[in-house]
């Protein structure tokens, strides 16, 4: 991956929550452009940390972010993340998802994935922001526990084919920072 903000990537096959990893990495100093992907999390959290399922062949990704916004800004990096991650899914699976605020993305009325941003603020800016995206990429639907299975969907499920999770990684990094700029003027 060739993103030239993005100063260090870390893999992992398994984490209990990248957020939380990132997180901490964040709260000891780590620079913008940490991201952090786990092939599957057993501990990964939603808003108002309910839980996220996030099994083997989804994508699972933190990225800390230090954006020089008022923490009154802070929503906006929501809005820029949701709209980088709708129109990555667009140009790499050709699905048409759409986001529905503050921070789910649907497609066809089913959930594909969320987005969760932490933030930590200072008095006059952010001190960090860890933008959190799990997204249903080659995940079966057999594979979701039974009571999610008439709500939540995955990109293979609705194309019948696989997606390349790096490339829509690396789409999501592109299109977040097009959108700092409309968004946050940065």
């Amino acid at each position: 991956m060739e993103i030239k903000w993005i100063k260090d990537i870390q893999y992992f096959e398994e984490l209990p929550s990248t957020q939380d990893c990132a997180l901490d990495l964040a709260r000891q100093g780590a620079e913008e452009g940490i991201l952090i992907i786990a092939e599957r999390q057993t501990q990964a959290r939603g808003r108002k940390t309910r839980d996220w399922f996030s099994p083997q062949g989804g994508l699972w990704f933190s990225l800390i972010l230090r954006p020089k916004i008022a923490p009154f800004n802070a929503t906006k990096l929501n809005l820029c993340i949701g709209l980088a991650v709708v129109e990555a899914v667009k140009e790499i699976a050709g699905i048409s998802a759409v986001l529905k605020w503050p921070n789910d993305i649907y497609f066809k009325e089913k959930k594909l994935g969320g987005i969760l941003i932490d933030t930590e603020t200072g008095t006059d800016f952010l001190k960090f922001a860890v933008a959190g995206v799990g997204l249903n990429t080659n995940v079966k639907l057999d594979d979701f526990p039974q009571e999610l299975r008439q709500l939540a969907t995955s990109i293979m499920s609705e194309t019948d084919r696989p997606v390349d999770n790096l490339a829509i990684v690396e789409k999501i990094l592109e299109n977040y920072k097009m959108e700092q700029k409309r968004i946050l003027n940065m």
